[in-house]
């Protein structure tokens, strides 16, 4: 039976705290509400090497993904994980400098399929490079809008490893989207 995706929920972003030959380790799951849409498109480089008066060898490097996220709101405390800004408990007040880095962070979600389950994506290790908030006079309709994160997925540096993606047969199955395995060095 096809699945077609026709969902998309359940999002959630894991702070990486080691992402290097060494080892892969992140934080806790933070729950992110809102989620509408996600798309991941791979960056790849072609390339051909020449003989014999014709192409003797030609395919293409991944680079890894550039990922486009849209979701209804975007908290002040939810959005330095993703643009690494400074955000304050204690007065509310989430600061932005020009230098400051955008975190590595994997994340995890879930899309409906045709069939009713779902297919569960992990992402271990994406970077964000831009969030666009547009704001719009209340007038008489609908004023709400959407915020869009932009960035790039590249790979758990110990194995090389972008993603996995699973098909849920039990509500049970969900829970493998709870957690980012740490991961030591391949020999």
């Amino acid at each position: 039976m096809a699945k077609i995706l026709k969902g998309f929920k359940g999002l959630g972003i894991f702070p990486i705290t080691k992402n290097d030959a060494q080892g892969y380790t992140v934080g806790e799951k933070v729950p992110v509400n809102g989620a509408q849409s996600l798309s991941m498109e791979p960056d790849t480089e072609e390339w051909s090497i020449p003989a014999d008066d014709g192409v003797y060898e030609s395919g293409s490097d991944l680079n890894g993904y550039g990922f486009k996220l849209t979701i209804a709101e975007l908290p002040l405390e939810i959005r330095s994980h993703f643009e690494g800004g400074e955000y304050d408990k204690d007065t509310g007040v989430y600061s932005y400098y020009s230098d400051t880095v955008a975190p590595e962070i994997g994340i995890s979600f879930q899309a409906l399929t045709s069939d009713g389950n779902y297919r569960m994506y992990k992402v271990y290790a994406l970077r964000c490079n831009a969030i666009t908030d547009v704001v719009n006079t209340k007038g008489s309709g609908d004023s709400a809008t959407a915020v869009e994160i932009t960035g790039k997925i590249t790979q758990r540096k110990t194995d090389n490893k972008v993603k996995d993606m699973k098909d849920s047969v039990t509500a049970a199955d969900l829970a493998w989207l709870d957690e980012l395995v740490s991961t030591a060095p391949t020999p």
